[in-house]
C-alpha cells in the first residue's frame, strides 16, 4: 500500500462521507452514507453495528474501497478495525467531538465500545475502484 496525503477542503464541516465497498457475495458496488472524521492521511469511520455491519464485513473480505467526501473521491485501503493505541484514541476523540450533539454516549464509552475503521488513500490503477480522482 502506498499512502498519500489527501486534502478534503472543509471535509470535517460536512456531515457525511460516502463509502463504496465491493459486496462480499455479489461483487457489486455498495455505497452507504456514513459518519466520518478526516485527517491529512486518512479517514476514520465508526460502525454502529460493529463487525456485524455489512460494509465492515465487505471490507474484511476485500479491503479496497472508495470514499467520497464532498466532490473528492479516492481509492483507499481499509484497516478493519483500527487497533487500540494512539491512532484509535485520536480517531475516537475526533469522531465523538464531531457527532457528540447527536449521541448520548460519552467519549469514554466510545473509547471502550466503538468499532473504528480507517481508510488510507492510495494510488493503485489495478483496483476495482480505480485511481484517486
Amino acid at each position: 500500500m502506498t499512502t498519500t496525503t489527501t486534502t478534503w477542503p472543509d471535509a470535517n464541516e460536512l456531515p457525511f462521507a460516502y463509502l463504496t465497498t465491493s459486496g462480499r457475495r455479489t461483487g457489486r458496488d455498495h455505497t452507504i452514507e456514513i459518519w466520518f472524521a478526516a485527517t491529512a492521511t486518512g479517514v476514520y469511520l465508526i460502525s454502529g453495528a460493529g463487525e456485524r455491519a455489512d460494509w465492515v464485513r465487505n471490507l474484511h473480505n476485500a479491503p479496497i474501497a472508495s470514499v467520497r467526501i464532498g466532490d473528492t473521491t479516492v481509492a483507499a485501503q481499509a484497516q478493519v478495525p483500527v487497533p487500540d493505541g494512539d491512532e484509535r484514541s485520536a480517531a475516537v476523540r475526533m469522531l465523538h467531538a464531531k457527532y457528540a450533539d447527536q449521541v448520548s454516549s460519552t467519549v469514554d464509552a466510545w473509547h471502550r465500545d466503538a468499532y473504528i475503521v480507517a481508510l488510507y488513500p492510495h494510488i493503485n490503477p489495478d483496483t476495482k475502484q480505480g485511481e484517486n480522482q
